[in-house]
Formats: C-alpha cells, structure tokens, sequence
C-alpha cells in the first residue's frame, strides 16, 4: 500500500519544491554491520521480538542479529507541509532480511511549535523509540533487552499530534497519537498474527544535558494463528460434551481485543565526561490469562576519553502476574487435540526472567563512523524461557537455570 502511494509522490515533488522555491529535499541514511556469538548453543539468542533466529542453535557466529540498513527521504511539499519516508531493512521473523516502510508519513506544521502527522509514524514507546533502529545514535551495541523485549510494536498507521515548548532553560515535548499495527511473529508453536489498536500519550522535560520521558500506551490486542484455532476447536469439542471447565477455561484464555497497558519512564544524562541512561517500563495484560505482565528496566553508564567510551550496562526482565488456569479433564481428545491443548496452557503459565550484565567499549572512528565491542552475560532463572526464541514450555532449557554469554561487534555509520 505505501509502495504504491510513495513512489509517484517522491518523483514528483521535486518539480513542486522547484517551483515554490522550496528548500531542496533531504535524504539520509544509517547502518549497522553486526556480528555476535552465543556459547549456548541449544537455543537463539535475539535482539528483539520479531526475530526467531539468532546466534546459538541456527548460528555458531551469526550476522544478522544487530546489522540493520535505513534510508530516509523528508521532502518539502508546501511551506509547512513535508513527505517523509523512511525505508529499514532489518532481520524480522525468519532468517532473511525484510525491507519496508519504518516511517511513511505527511507532517504539516499547525503552528510554530505544533505538528500533527498522518500515515505511517513512530509508536513513541519508549525513551529511544524515534532512533532505536539508528545504532549510531546509542551508546551501547543493542537496545537492553530488559526493557525493549517487553514490546514488538515501533511504528503504527494512525496520527500523531507533538507540541513543544520552552519555560527559561528547559525544554518541554508533548504529544499524543492513535493507530493499528497488523504484525506476524514467529514462534515455536507457528506464526501468530498480532493485530494492535494504540493509543499513547509521551512527555519530556530537557534542560543542561539531562532528559526525562514518561508515556503511556494502552493497545488492544487481537491474535490469531492455526494452533489458537485448533485450541478453540478442541476446548468447544469438551464444552458440547458438557465439560464446565472446559467452558471456563475458553473464557481465561482470551486473545480477541484484549487490553494491555504500557508505562515507561526513562532519564538521561549526558554531559561530559559522564552519560548515564536509565529506563523502567511495565506491560499490563487485563482480561485474559493469554499474555504475561512483565516488569524490566536498565541502568547504563560511559566514561567518555576522547573517542573511546568504556561502558556497563545492568538490565533485568521480570515476570510479574500470577496465571491459575482451571484444570480441564483432555482424556475425550485425540492425542494430537490434547497436545495442542498443553501446548498453550504452558505457553500461558511459562514465566520469563532474566538479569543481563553487560560490558563493552565504542570508538567514534569518524564523526559518522563508530566500532562497538560488548559481552553480555545472562543469567535466565530456572522455571522459565527468558525471551530467547527457545522450545515450547516446559522444556529442558526452561527447567534449569542458565547463564549464557553473548559476544557482539558492530559498525554503525550515518550518511
């Protein structure tokens, strides 16, 4: 769809921009060249929850975790409207790279401080949303799984609205958006479809080299994928037969415009020869036993020396709900019914934890060009999956406690 849209759009607004005197239009891009290895070698590490391969079972050195491409057009159309499009390609689920469209979108400035866009924009989720795929842009070689595992969703086809403003030396940003995601991710059960509607609001103070960001989102959930369907078919199947339970655990287990909230704070300090970036945020299932309600948060801290910048990083996920699903009788089933059956109680009761402690070094090699070297060292508690792209639960990777180290390099560049 913004294929089609895009392209006339980008070849004829230079004619336009000409003959309105316009400023002439921008182009830029990002990379990331990345390598990483896991020396647990039973199950794939990832950097995000789209990804379903990694360094570790698929990988003994893998170069798609981090390595990401980017380009981006902002093209001038009228005096305060502008066409932006940007272009990522990036590992999604899969082990091939996937282009399309991270920003698609007309931005038209409403006053001096006020701008609304429309089309494909930011899900401003968390503290580094607007650059999180610019590796360039961060510190450390990936953004803290601690916090960033918690949500798939970065951009949304919707509307956003941002003010920004100044009172003596700090600046303030406002802005509220609305729009749906149709996402698929893989998982060891199949490919599910995820269908989001959100809602956000964000606010940030900045003043003297310190910045403060707090948002909240409420997005409701939809999923959809060939086990779910053989579940349902299976549970229906005990109902008619009488099964009370089996009525009752249909309406736990609940994946059809579920409600789920997101809270995020986070605090930045950078001044030298200090930068210190800290981020807690929450997500919220309501209404369903379906999803599990996590906590996270990372402490990161560099020492600038000239263009060397040792740093630590401390991340931790938590999962916080309690799930007591009711227990339902399968022996009526075939085996194959009563499998899938299992298979999706356990995914609902698996829990996720996990602590990161990581260390790493970047050397701005140019003012455009920097080389990154970190370790991660993880530690999963037994009794859940840690967010690694691992066998269903329970297996003999989630029964055991585990602690992995992740070995990572990369060149980001801007252009």
């Amino acid at each position: 769809m913004y294929r089609h849209l895009l392209v006339p759009l980008l070849l004829t607004t230079f004619g336009r921009a000409a003959a309105a005197d316009l400023p002439a239009p921008h182009f830029s891009g990002f990379g990331t060249l990345g390598v990483a290895h896991s020396d647990y070698r039973d199950v794939d590490f990832r950097a995000n929850l789209e990804q379903s391969v990694g360094p570790g079972k698929t990988h003994k050195i893998d170069a798609g975790l981090d390595s990401v491409f980017g380009a981006q057009a902002d093209i001038p159309l009228r005096d305060n409207l502008w066409a932006t499009a940007q272009v990522v390609a990036r590992r999604m689920s899969g082990d091939a790279f996937k282009p399309y469209f991270e920003w698609a979108n007309l931005r038209y400035r409403l006053a001096p401080n006020l701008e609304a866009r429309a089309g494909r924009v930011v899900a401003p989720m968390f503290m580094i949303s607007d650059a999180r795929m610019i590796g360039y842009s961060q510190l450390a070689v990936r953004a803290p799984g601690g916090v960033y595992m918690i949500s798939p969703i970065t951009y949304m086809n919707g509307a956003d609205i941002n003010y920004k403003f100044e009172a003596g030396s700090v600046i303030y940003k406002l802005g509220a958006g609305a729009g749906r995601l149709n996402q698929n991710l893989a998982s060891t059960s199949g490919l599910f479809n995820y269908r989001f509607m959100c809602r956000l609001i964000n606010a940030s103070a900045e003043s003297n080299g310190s910045s403060l960001r707090v948002s909240f989102a409420r997005a409701d959930l939809s999923a959809s994928a060939d086990i779910l369907r053989s579940y349902d078919r299976a549970l229906n199947k005990l109902v008619a037969q009488g099964d009370d339970n089996a009525a009752q655990l249909l309406e736990q287990i609940n994946y059809t415009g579920v409600p789920i909230d997101f809270y995020n704070i986070g605090y930045l300090y950078d001044r030298q020869p200090w930068q210190v970036q800290m981020e807690f945020a929450r997500r919220s299932f309501n209404q369903t036993s379906f999803g599990v309600d996590l906590d996270g948060y990372y402490l990161l801290a560099g020492y600038h020396l000239g263009k060397f910048t040792p740093y630590l990083q401390l991340s931790h996920l938590a999962h916080k709900s309690r799930i007591l699903l009711t227990e339902v009788d399968t022996t009526p089933l075939s085996p194959g019914e009563r499998a899938v059956v299992g298979a999706i109680n356990a995914n609902a009761l698996a829990r996720i934890s996990r602590s990161t402690l990581a260390a790493g070094g970047r050397w701005d090699l140019a003012d455009n060009l920097a080389l990154k070297l970190q370790v991660d060292r993880i530690y999963k508690p037994a009794g859940n999956n840690g967010a690694y792209f691992a066998p269903p639960y329970p297996s003999e990777f989630a029964n055991a406690n585990r602690r992995v180290n992740v070995y990572s390099a990369t060149l980001d560049f801007v252009f």
